[in-house]
């Protein structure tokens, strides 16, 4: 099985650096990496031409379009339509990833089923640090630095044997959603459901993917206490409150409507 992880982007190069840095502590590797940039400019691509050195065996891929607004969703839909990959991971380039992150999401794939992980969100200023320093040190499987603020937090940090963490996520009740920063899934299932819907705006869009998904009969699944991602702090001058509340109304629609196939994804590219 071919794997690849994808790497949504858009401005925030130094982000970037530290969560790619995080790739490099990996216990394992997927076959190819991918950038997927929302038309952030060179800066980014300079940045990956300066790692690929250190990628030995594994290639990094870097996709752009125009910065024509937010078009997150249609850059993501070129990702999956031109990779090689059999199996694929999604992330933001706001995420850190902990350890044994990539190695838990190709352990745990299935046919016919994703994974969708949890996101811990660090503190202002600790995420400022990390930015200053562009490197995550890890304690474990923690960062260094880095306390839960709860015992929900305690149990995402993934303080447990992989047997326990797998355990937890069995007894899990929480709604199994399709989470942007840290899911995975087969190609074909993508394909299946025409991707990502490329008229869809910041806030919910993940979901939207996650609920089609699951009504063609591919079956979520959490794993919520074995593969975290630390998110590092910033703030969302592109949210907009309307945007979110239509994208909230679709992911209803298509719960209640059982719709598989966006009218707008990656049969539509250009």
């Amino acid at each position: 099985m071919k794997s690849e992880l994808i790497i949504a982007s858009y401005r925030k190069v130094r982000y970037l650096r530290v969560v790619i840095n995080t790739l490099l502590s990996q216990t394992s590797l997927p076959d190819s990496i991918c950038i997927a940039d929302d038309g952030s400019g060179p800066d980014i691509k300079e940045l990956i031409d300066q790692y690929r050195p250190l990628f030995n065996g594994c290639e990094l891929r870097f996709l752009t379009h125009e910065d024509d607004g937010f078009r997150k969703n249609l850059i993501l839909n070129t990702a999956i339509v031109t990779s090689s990959a059999d199996y694929m991971i999604f992330i933001d380039d706001d995420c850190c990833l902990s350890p044994y992150f990539i190695e838990c999401h190709l352990t745990l794939a299935q046919q016919d089923s994703f994974l969708t992980g949890s996101l811990i969100r660090m503190q202002k200023e600790i995420s400022a640090d990390i930015i200053r320093a562009g490197n995550i040190v890890w304690k474990g499987k923690r960062p260094v630095n880095w306390a839960p603020r709860s015992f929900g937090e305690f149990l995402k940090a993934h303080p447990f044997s992989s047997i326990v963490g797998r355990y937890l996520n069995n007894l899990s009740p929480i709604r199994k959603s399709w989470i942007g920063s840290n899911a995975s899934v087969h190609k074909q299932n993508l394909l299946a459901v025409n991707g990502f819907d490329n008229d869809m705006g910041y806030g919910g869009c993940d979901k939207e993917l996650g609920v089609r998904l699951i009504n063609a009969g591919v079956r979520a699944r959490t794993i919520r206490y074995s593969a975290p991602v630390y998110h590092l702090d910033h703030d969302r001058g592109y949210a907009k409150e309307r945007i979110i509340r239509e994208n909230r109304e679709k992911i209803i629609s298509a719960r209640e409507s059982k719709k598989v196939r966006t009218n707008n994804g990656i049969q539509e590219l250009n």
